[in-house]
Formats: C-alpha cells, sequence, structure tokens
C-alpha cells in the first residue's frame, strides 16, 4: 500500500511538472493518447498604413525580389500586374545513390585456376534543377497577416507565405498587395482575431465541459488582443460565435465571450469561468 502511495504521488509530481512548463497545453495530462493543442504564438495582424496607386503598388512588389524569400528561395523573377503576381524560383537538388557492382577474376596455382568473385558498392552523385512559382491572384485573397517574419495570404483555399528579414519591407509589400487586392474588389480581412482548435471528448471530460474550442494563437494587435482573450483559453460558446455568423459579427454585438482560463499557484492548475465583454474592444 505504502509503495502504491509512493508510485502515486510521483506520477502526480510528473504531471503537474509538465504543467509549470510554458507550453503546458502540448503536455499529456494523463496518459500519452491526448496530447493538448499546441500553442502558437507569433501571429500578427496587418493593418494597412496607406493605400498605394497601381504603379507605385506594382512597382514595390517588382522591387521585392532582392529581399524576399518563396519557400526558402530567391525568386529569379516575379511577374507582377494589376490582376496577379507569380513569383518564380528555381533550385538545383542534389541526391545520391550506391550501386553494386560484381566483380571477378582468378589465379593460378600450378597448372590449377582458381576463379574469384567480389560486390564493390559504387556511389553515384546526381543534381537536378527544380522550378516552382509562387501565384497569388489578388481578387481571391481573403486575409492578410503576419506569421513571425512572414507574411500570410490567405485566399480560402489555403496560404501563402512570403519571407522577408526587414519588417519595414514586408510592410511596404503588405500595403501594396493590400492596394491591388482592394482595386480587385477582393474582401480582405485586415483585424484577424484568433485561431483555436476544438478539443476532444476526452480532454473535455478532464476540464468537466460538455464541450469546448482552445485558442491557440492569439493576433497581436487585434480586437481579440486587445479584449483581453489568452492563449490557452477555452471558450465554452462556440456555437454562440458560429449562429452569430462568425468572430466579428460576435465582436461587433453586446454579447458575452465565455471561457474557461487556467491559473497556476505554485504546481497546481486551476480553473475558473470568466466572461469577457467584447463591446468596446477598439
Amino acid at each position: 500500500m505504502k509503495r502504491m502511495f509512493v508510485v502515486l504521488l510521483l506520477m502526480f509530481v510528473f504531471i503537474t511538472a509538465g504543467f509549470a512548463d510554458s507550453d503546458m497545453f502540448t503536455t499529456n495530462i494523463t496518459d500519452n493518447t491526448s496530447a493538448w493543442p499546441a500553442i502558437n504564438h507569433g501571429y500578427r495582424c496587418f493593418v494597412p498604413s496607406e493605400l498605394r496607386s497601381e504603379d507605385e503598388a506594382l512597382s514595390n512588389i517588382r522591387s521585392s525580389q532582392g529581399f524576399v524569400l518563396i519557400r526558402g528561395q530567391k525568386p529569379y523573377d516575379i511577374a507582377v500586374d494589376r490582376y496577379s503576381v507569380v513569383f518564380k524560383i528555381q533550385w538545383t537538388e542534389y541526391s545520391s545513390y550506391e550501386e553494386n557492382v560484381p566483380t571477378s577474376g582468378g589465379f593460378f596455382i600450378g597448372w590449377d585456376y582458381i576463379p574469384t568473385y567480389s560486390n564493390t558498392v559504387q556511389t553515384y552523385h546526381k543534381s537536378e534543377q527544380k522550378n516552382d512559382a509562387l501565384t497569388v491572384q489578388f481578387k481571391d485573397l481573403t486575409a492578410i497577416y503576419y506569421y513571425k517574419n512572414n507574411l500570410c495570404l490567405e485566399n480560402g483555399g489555403g496560404v501563402s507565405y512570403i519571407y522577408a528579414e526587414n519588417p519595414a519591407q514586408l510592410r511596404t509589400l503588405a500595403d501594396s498587395i493590400y492596394s491591388l487586392a482592394i482595386k480587385s474588389g477582393a474582401k480582405v480581412g485586415t483585424e484577424m482575431l484568433f485561431q483555436v482548435s476544438k478539443l476532444s471528448k476526452t480532454q473535455c471530460e478532464k476540464l468537466g465541459i460538455a464541450g469546448g474550442d482552445m485558442v491557440t494563437s492569439i493576433f497581436a494587435i487585434g480586437e481579440a488582443d486587445r479584449a483581453g482573450i489568452k492563449e490557452g483559453d477555452v471558450i465554452l460558446n462556440i456555437n454562440d460565435i458560429n449562429a452569430a455568423g462568425g468572430f466579428k459579427p460576435f465582436f461587433a454585438s453586446k454579447k458575452h465571450l465565455k471561457i474557461l482560463r487556467w491559473e497556476q499557484t505554485g504546481s497546481i492548475i486551476n480553473y475558473k469561468n470568466i466572461e469577457i465583454g467584447l463591446k468596446g474592444a477598439k
């Protein structure tokens, strides 16, 4: 009985020690099958600084050839007009493979010929030129935002990433793409809020809730950030948000967001129900 108590105590220390980590929601709580959604820092809202003229926007996008990376490669050409931009990239891919090469021979001992057989491994190297392109149709853009040093362009079917080390250059590029998108009639969201991941039935049972969605990232300088929503919060009334037609309409209403929020005291994690009033989150 005493040994079982020690084992249980060690299990509790191990579990609560995992909570002390800053990425506590990536840590398993009581088993090895139900990891919490990963918290993903680094998202920022895109707020256009100014609308660029068509000529200026086109010129800015062309000149970005000197500082952007597409899938880790610098574009060798950027073809852009008022409707779309194509970032063309190419690179050399190296590979090697081995091949067994049998050899045979022999030698004489007196009048007797003794055959010999051997096998050598020959390594071959080859290089192959690869080409690809990132195409962005301005009228199809639905959202523009940043993730770390990436400009993220969302079109409903996926996200395109454009990397630049210099934030000012990336901001100029974002303004230019946004300006052409607006001129093309795109409905671009500039105030992204936050991202969520639906909790599994097992995870909900551990929290003692019927269902919920965990906030996995907050878009800095967005409405959710200003309203006080935190990464790791569990939203309990996600159905109300869906019924309102999404986060934007819900944020514009007088309703409250019902949240389960954790707080840590030493190695103990406690959860409490809170409500965040979203009216006035400007």
